[in-house]
């Protein structure tokens, strides 16, 4: 459920660093807009990280019935 939280916020973060961005750049505040694009992407990094993690996670826990220690 977090995973899917995550996403939300992730496609939140592209939507709103494009419009922002678009509407900066516009107004030829370019600068300004430049930043904006690089923080959104600074933060989309790390939300797939996170994402990715609780991935792994998951599917870890899920597979861990097929470990057999005694082998």
């Amino acid at each position: 459920m977090f995973t899917l939280l995550l996403l939300g916020i992730l496609v939140a973060v592209i939507i709103l660093t494009f419009y922002i961005s678009t509407y900066l750049y516009e107004n030829d505040i370019t600068l300004v807009a430049l930043l904006v694009v690089v923080v959104g992407i600074i933060v989309s990094i790390i939300l797939v990280g996170w994402i990715m993690d609780n991935t792994v996670e998951f599917v870890s826990q899920k597979l861990e019935i097929f470990y057999n220690p005694d082998s």
